[in-house]
């Protein structure tokens, strides 16, 4: 049976003016997520057409490493630096692949 790991998609839309701050921000993240326990996938992505459109996708082993990562020294210091640059909240949504 093949294991059931966690996906998730993170979008988020930088205010105008902003994109670059959100960026650093950003990018800041991936290093130490790949390094998490129980972290499989952590990409950052930022649309073509747009400088202020970015999408994390992630793969986590489980919920419980998911959970950690939100917890994480690095996520929470950077929400309250990066929540004021976004114009809305970001839009994170857990997916599990569907197998037949």
């Amino acid at each position: 049976m093949p294991k059931e790991t966690l996906h998730v998609v993170a979008h988020a839309t930088a205010r105008p003016g902003e994109e670059s701050s959100v960026r650093k921000e950003f990018l800041a993240l991936v290093a130490p997520t790949r390094a998490e326990p129980g972290c499989l996938s952590y990409e950052l992505f930022v649309n073509g057409e747009s400088s202020a459109d970015f999408l994390f996708v992630q793969e986590y082993e489980n919920d419980a490493a998911f959970e950690a990562h939100l917890a994480s020294s690095h996520i929470t210091a950077m929400l309250p630096v990066v929540l004021p640059l976004l114009s809305s909240p970001p839009d994170i949504r857990r997916y599990r692949m569907i197998s037949s």
